[in-house]
């Protein structure tokens, strides 16, 4: 079977991530696999041996009118190189560089499409009110009513509505099966017409350092982009007040998302001395800080899909305490982790206190409960065997 893999970038964040492990695990068993990038920061032809760029604009205002209308410079470039390929089914990733161009590029085969986060339902991505309470998505919510859509512009709002409207369209009479990889984003996409199956991301399992002696450095760690919708704000003013005399710190290592969350952090980490901050590390950085931690904190605010930060936790044999909602709290139930409400300081000051009370052997208890979780439901086997099985019946 040839197999196609697109995706909208070669190397950025989770979607890429996710692709190109697909793209190992199903080389490692067939040949005849390729992927095709749409990334404007690669020249036109190969990156590597098994992977096909086809350079697009990286002009911002390009970019907008690639999203909105149909360009034929990106649809003629990826449709001859897909017939070139003639492909027996083609695994979609992100498709946000110019969705008509993409999906219109790929009709007539046969398609199935991870989605990797909750734009097909909310066009913040994150399904989150302006008071932090959880939203449904447009389906039940008036975006601009609500306040949280490009503050209120009709216009704006008149195009994501365009965009999704063609897009929407275009995508259910496209892909043949979409692909969830968490039970909730499933369940919201079922809501809103997308034919889904849950196949969880895979994981290198061998990873896991569970038995293995561990020397906490650090006693709570947090490990990832430093933004509003990530909760950390709302976790350190709990953690402040759970923290009154300074005897608990906490390690934060990531990147900053705007200017005023890097302003709104350094305010807070002039103020107490219990914040470490160890500025952006890479991923094997992050895994080896983890894996001396005690507790890594995963405080989202908005709806997370299937987060790796708690795979990553899991891995290390760290225990997880995070936010009780999305994806977060699907892999932390069932004694895996320590959930709270990330709205509630008072649950937060309880969960702490909770946690660092927990003896060593219910800490072991829920460290063990992890990786038998990391093992039934996210093996690269695993994962190969079911995205092998589902492109067998959609062909």
């Amino acid at each position: 079977m040839k197999i196609l893999i697109l995706n909208d970038l070669y190397k950025y964040g989770g979607a890429e991530l996710a692709a190109l492990k697909q793209l190992e695990l199903l080389s490692s068993c067939n040949e005849k696999v390729m992927m095709i990038t749409l990334d404007p920061a690669y020249r036109d032809g190969l990156i590597e041996k098994n992977i096909y760029n086809i350079k697009t604009c990286s002009d911002s205002r390009i970019n907008i009118l690639n999203k909105v209308f149909f360009s034929p410079s990106i649809y003629l470039r990826l449709r001859r190189k897909i017939e070139e390929f003639s492909p027996d089914v083609i695994f979609l990733h992100g498709t946000l560089r110019s969705p008509i161009s993409q999906y219109m590029a790929v009709r007539g085969y046969k398609c199935i499409q991870t989605v990797h986060d909750y734009f097909y339902i909310c066009p913040k991505f994150n399904c989150i009110l302006p008071d932090g309470s959880v939203c449904k998505g447009t389906k039940y919510r008036s975006c601009c009513k609500e306040g949280c859509l490009y503050d209120g512009s009709k216009a704006k709002l008149m195009i994501f509505r365009y965009i999704s409207a063609v897009s929407g369209i275009l995508r259910k009479h496209t892909v043949n099966c979409f692909i969830a990889p968490s039970k909730r984003l499933g369940a919201y996409l079922n809501a809103y017409g997308y034919k889904n199956v849950v196949i969880n991301n895979p994981y290198a399992v061998g990873n896991a350092v569970i038995g293995k002696a561990r020397d906490e450095r650090a006693e709570f760690l947090y490990a990832g982009r430093i933004s509003a919708d990530k909760g950390i704000f709302e976790f350190l003013d709990a953690f402040a007040k759970w923290n009154s005399e300074g005897t608990h710190g906490i390690t934060i290592a990531g990147a900053f998302s705007s200017e005023d969350d890097r302003k709104r952090f350094e305010k807070l980490e002039d103020r107490y001395h219990w914040i470490s901050y160890e500025g952006e590390k890479s991923h094997e950085e992050i895994l080896d800080m983890m894996r001396h931690t005690g507790f890594v904190v995963v405080p989202s605010l908005g709806i997370e899909n299937y987060p790796t930060a708690v795979l990553d936790a899991f891995s290390a044999g760290a225990v997880v305490i995070g936010s009780a909602r999305g994806g977060v709290r699907e892999l932390i139930s069932d004694g895996r982790g320590i959930g709270f409400k990330i709205l509630s300081c008072d649950d937060i000051i309880h969960k702490l206190s909770y946690a660092v009370n927990l003896s060593e052997e219910e800490k072991d208890r829920i460290r063990q409960s992890s990786i038998r979780y990391l093992k039934e439901n996210n093996s690269e086997e695993m994962y190969l065997k079911e995205i092998t099985e589902l492109a067998d019946k959609v062909v």
